[in-house]
């Protein structure tokens, strides 16, 4: 009897193990994916920071991002805002189970480079005309937000 126990207990573990892979692969390929596509976020304010420093307006600030990124720009009080959109992809895999997903967020960027020059960013609303399948990220299979 207590060989049928231990032998229904292994199994039971087995099959819980088995099935937290499954999830935790598909986790770890979205974290992975998040934090992919927040560093390039990172990287796009970076490249706004050198231009607000400049005093540059928006045609430098979409070249800077790159003019597939931006989807929206307008001038606001002090400076201007810009829209754009970035991706993320992640990996994650063990146990016989390899997930791969991609993500993107959409970000507006207030820039005022009048003055003490600053860069803001805020989550906004992806475009309905964004690709949903992009080179290099394949199928975007979620919207994220920035924190």
């Amino acid at each position: 009897m207590t060989d049928r126990v231990t032998v229904a207990a292994v199994l039971a573990t087995l099959v819980v193990a088995g099935t937290a892979a499954c999830s935790s692969s598909e986790d770890r390929a979205f974290e992975h994916a998040v934090e992919d596509a927040r560093a390039s976020v990172g990287k796009g304010r970076d490249q706004l920071d050198g231009v607000a420093a400049l005093g540059r307006g928006v045609p430098d600030a979409t070249a800077a991002l790159g003019a597939d990124r931006v989807f929206g720009s307008r001038d606001v009080e002090g400076g201007f805002e810009l829209d754009a959109v970035f991706y993320g992809r992640g990996e994650g895999g063990g146990g016989g189970t390899y997930e791969r997903t991609s993500v993107r967020i959409c970000v507006r960027f207030l820039v005022r480079p009048n003055g003490s020059p600053r860069v803001d960013e805020a989550d906004t609303e992806c475009a309905p005309s964004l690709p949903t399948s992009v080179p290099m990220y394949g199928t975007v299979t979620r919207t994220v937000r920035l924190k």
